[in-house]
């Protein structure tokens, strides 16, 4: 369920930033979303010696009010990590990539399909430049929908989030590819829709939203199936 709560957080959080020159500090606004998310990787279990990719595609389109500005916005984040595990299981990253897009999403249905076709600035996090790669994925759902309620406080880094929403998702089959490279079968998808309210208080700044392992040199003793659930909690 976390999964969606993360798809609302991560993407309210981008679009109403940069609606709101106040955001840095408190902002409150209340909206609503339908998306689609898939979680990939090529890991074992148990990883010993072995170098594993995963990748993440999140799409979501996104309409809201802050403080009585309507925006909206729709768009696609993607993140490729490479981690090298040793013989104890324990994971480095050496390669880390991240890429977002303002673009169109598609929802229809009743959560049955999604997709998104779109080129990606996908961008070394060491600096090593972006390179323009294309981004496609194909949601079907494979179950009925699901709807709950969400409430939650949460602090870290000298940030508070306190959040209430309602969600209906469906889990989902995925046909992904980016950069002309198909990522298999996804370890999870969803295709998603909520309605929620947040208020986010940043000590100094909202920057920083993102996964936890964030770049070269990044470890964890985490195992692939922790990692993945990571991404969906």
């Amino acid at each position: 369920m976390r999964t969606l709560v993360r798809l609302v957080v991560v993407t309210a959080t981008v679009f109403a930033l940069s609606a709101s020159a106040d955001a840095a500090e408190r902002f409150r606004f209340q909206g609503s979303s339908k998306g689609a998310d898939a979680f990939f990787t090529d890991c074992p279990d148990r990883p010993r010696n072995v170098t594993c990719s995963f990748s993440d595609i999140f799409a979501s389109r996104f309409k809201g009010k802050d403080n009585g500005t309507h925006y909206a916005g729709a768009g696609v984040f993607v993140d490729k990590l490479t981690v090298r595990f040793d013989g104890n299981s324990r994971g480095t990253v050496i390669a880390a990539k991240f890429g977002f897009a303002e673009t169109e999403v598609s929802v229809r249905g009743r959560l049955a399909k999604a997709s998104v076709d779109t080129v990606v600035p996908l961008c070394d996090s060491e600096g090593g430049g972006c390179v323009n790669t294309r981004v496609k994925a194909d949601w079907r759902a494979t179950s009925g929908r699901e709807t709950f309620k969400e409430r939650f406080i949460d602090t870290f880094g000298g940030t508070r989030i306190e959040f209430k929403g309602t969600f209906t998702s469906r889990d989902a089959s995925v046909n992904a590819s980016v950069g002309g490279t198909n990522l298999g079968p996804a370890d999870f998808a969803t295709i998603t829709s909520s309605r929620f309210t947040q208020v986010i208080e940043c000590e100094d700044t909202c920057d920083g939203f993102g996964p936890e392992l964030e770049g070269v040199g990044d470890t964890t003793t985490a195992s692939p199936r922790e990692i993945i659930l990571s991404h969906a909690r």
